[in-house]
């Protein structure tokens, strides 16, 4: 089980989306606008698997703001999942960029409910991965080896 902040700006679209995906077992959470994704992400105390519309608020650039925010390191304990009316090709060259940089995951709309929920089970997988059971912290790449290399 995840936590899944649903962002997508379309209210019926994003009510479908948390049935599936909470109907999978998951804790949903629903948001229409970029200010409201960043309240949650802000004040979250767990991390959170991103589904993000391409075209949050009505514009490509609100969800460019999020995910550079992101590729920065702002939300690294997040997974981040881009939904997209069109084909990867289509993106926006800005979103483009953020998917290689960020490595993400395209869910096409409207979706397929496998595809969907195979997505979301893909970044639950990969965040379990980078969290640290029990303490709710990143694990960082080579965080074992320089503990080694004090003692």
């Amino acid at each position: 089980m995840a936590h899944v902040l649903i962002t997508v700006s379309d209210a019926d679209v994003r009510a479908v989306i948390g049935e599936v995906v909470g109907e999978a077992g998951h804790v949903v959470t629903e948001v229409g606008t970029l200010t409201a994704a960043l309240d949650t992400l802000l004040a979250s105390g767990q991390p959170y698997i991103v589904l993000v519309d391409a075209y949050l608020d009505g514009d490509h650039m609100a969800s460019a703001w999020l995910l550079t925010l992101a590729s920065e390191g702002f939300f690294s304990r997040h997974t981040f999942l881009l939904l997209s009316t069109g084909s990867v090709f289509r993106l926006p060259p800005v979103l483009r960029v953020l998917r290689g940089k960020l490595a993400l995951a395209v869910v096409n709309m409207p979706f397929d409910v496998e595809d969907l929920l195979h997505a979301v089970e893909r970044a639950t997988g990969e965040m379990e991965r980078r969290v640290v059971p029990g303490e709710g912290e990143q694990n960082e790449p080579g965080r074992e080896q320089r503990g080694k290399q004090g003692t």
